[in-house]
């Protein structure tokens, strides 16, 4: 379908020019998620991309939040990264479905879930430091949900960041510690 190729390579280049500016994001998120949803629909890796796009990193989701369209999105993005066997990405956007349910939904259990399996993934990956940066997230859920393991995951986390010389995710665990010890 050339209109809908059209569609998403406009929003694609969309993205890319403006991935930062978010208040133009703000005037044309419907058009964006709309373009999204085409990929979605054709089945796409760019789909995967776009997603990635808005929610990894200083990006626009992180930023403003979900919608309940765009966390549905979200949502069949990791399903549509798991079917592309794209390991790095399954894990990414797993890890910011942990942070979106953590943070804007407060579904402890879900956040749970999505950081246990993209910590899976990282450790599949020898991503040390998505995996240090996930057992701070895990460990902040485990201390929100009243268990006492909790410590021990941060402490697992710094360990791991300490070991490696990972200055972002130590700098996160150390926040996480700071919450928790206040």
């Amino acid at each position: 379908n050339v209109r809908a190729k059209t569609v998403m390579g406009a929003g694609k280049r969309f993205l890319e020019k403006h991935q930062h500016d978010f208040d133009v994001l703000d005037v044309e998120l419907n058009n964006i998620l709309g373009a999204v949803e085409s990929a979605k629909r054709a089945e796409s890796r760019l789909f995967v991309e776009m997603m990635q796009e808005l929610v990894v990193g200083d990006a626009y989701f992180a930023a403003r939040g979900h919608s309940p369209r765009s966390f549905a999105l979200h949502q069949a993005a990791v399903d549509a990264a798991k079917r592309l066997n794209d390991l790095e990405a399954t894990q990414v956007l797993l890890g910011k479905l942990g942070n979106t349910y953590r943070e804007l939904y407060g579904n402890l259990d879900k956040a749970l879930e999505s950081y246990q399996e993209a910590y899976t993934i990282a450790c599949e990956r020898n991503d040390y430091l998505n995996q240090a940066v996930i057992l701070g997230g895990i460990g902040i859920v485990r201390f929100d949900q009243g268990e006492e393991d909790g410590e021990m995951y941060l402490e697992k986390g710094y360990q791991l960041a300490k070991t490696h010389q990972l200055h972002l995710p130590l700098g996160h665990i150390l926040l996480h510690r700071s919450y928790v010890a206040g």
